[in-house]
């Protein structure tokens, strides 16, 4: 769990308090679930394809040791 400020203006506030109180609990908790909400889909908005991923040229070297590695020591 993460603790934070958020500013919301005068009128959000209010608006907050009163949904909190027409549905029974904490203003905290309402506004935890909207944010979560809010969170979920914002970043379900966002592509994390393997397009975004190929930007990179692949190393292909990435996967081999080095020569002093394979050499015999003798």
């Amino acid at each position: 769990m993460i603790g934070t400020n958020i500013y919301i203006s005068q009128e959000t506030q209010e608006s907050l308090i009163k949904a909190a109180a027409f549905k029974e609990i904490s203003v905290e908790e309402l506004a935890s679930s909207i944010l979560s909400e809010s969170i979920q889909e914002k970043l379900g908005q966002v592509s994390y394809s393997s397009e975004n991923k190929s930007k990179f040229a692949v190393n292909p070297l990435g996967e081999m040791q080095p020569y002093a590695y394979l050499a015999d020591p003798n």
